[in-house]
């Protein structure tokens, strides 16, 4: 929680519905307040004042009052940072309503691969990107993929790199696919990278892909390749990549952020991109 003096009034994270909770089976939000007197300013729509008689009471450290005010309402948007091209972007109340442990994370403009080059890639050469970049982690498989327009033409890339040594590396295309199929692929190319009897990290900058594979996939497994509410996309890739990651004992799953300027990141972009490039 963000704090509150003793002469303001502050709400959570900055946005009165930042943390929406369920109080009684109905939407609230915690408010911070110095005292029972004190009017909040520009209150949002749907919160009462006075507090009315139905809000819970409870105290945090420090000594601030807490309030959870039953309303029926969240703000009509929610700002959020995308992670590709770090512009501030909006999400429906109705779609945060329906997946209340989500965070967004990218833009519908990067998801759908329209976004301004200069904001996610540079389209560099591997040559050029080994001139222009240094940093990040030396050891591991980094992989990338993209698809522009999303859905549209798409390419994979993979680089085994052992102290900032290349071991090899793998890049493929497609004429019609998406951002996630190319991503799996070359997760998938990854896995046979790494010879059974060698550890190494893989390295993705698709937080969905890890979740997938380290966490949901299993759940998945478990209940005959099915979830609750639809359908698994790309389940052909999911459940390839899922047997070559758990079938190799010595393979770890990371992310790592996009288009920040870690060399081997980068490289692997360039690698999925390298059909554009012809």
């Amino acid at each position: 929680m963000h704090g509150t003096s003793d002469s303001t009034v502050g709400f959570i994270n900055g946005l009165a519905f930042d943390n929406a909770l369920r109080y009684n089976g109905k939407k609230a939000v915690m408010l911070a307040y110095p005292n029972e007197g004190h009017h909040p300013e520009g209150l949002p729509q749907g919160v009462r004042w006075p507090l009315p008689q139905s809000t819970s009471r409870g105290r945090r450290p420090g000594g601030v009052a807490i309030r959870f005010v039953i309303c029926e309402n969240r703000p009509t948007t929610m700002p959020f940072v995308c992670t590709s091209c770090h512009r501030e972007f909006v999400v429906a109340p109705a779609t945060l309503a329906k997946f209340p442990n989500w965070t967004p994370k990218t833009c519908m403009t990067c998801k759908r691969g329209t976004a301004p080059a200069s904001s996610r890639e540079e389209h560099l050469t591997t040559a050029e990107v080994l001139e222009k970049y240094t940093a990040g982690p030396v050891s591991g498989v980094f992989t990338d993929g993209a698809a522009t327009p999303n859905p549209g033409p798409g390419g994979w890339g993979a680089v085994y790199v052992v102290n900032d040594v290349i071991v090899a590396e793998q890049h493929g295309h497609e004429p019609q696919t998406t951002n996630n199929r190319m991503e799996l692929s070359a997760l998938i190319a990854a896995c046979t990278m790494v010879p059974r009897d060698r550890q190494a990290v893989i390295w993705t900058d698709s937080e969905l892909c890890v979740n997938t594979i380290t966490t949901w996939a299993r759940r998945w497994e478990a209940q005959g390749w099915t979830k609750k509410g639809g359908e698994i996309r790309n389940l052909d890739l999911v459940q390839e990549l899922y047997r070559l990651f758990h079938g190799h004992p010595g393979l770890q799953l990371r992310w790592i952020k996009a288009h920040s300027g870690n060399r081997w990141n980068e490289y692997a972009d360039s690698l999925a991109t390298a059909y554009r490039r012809g």
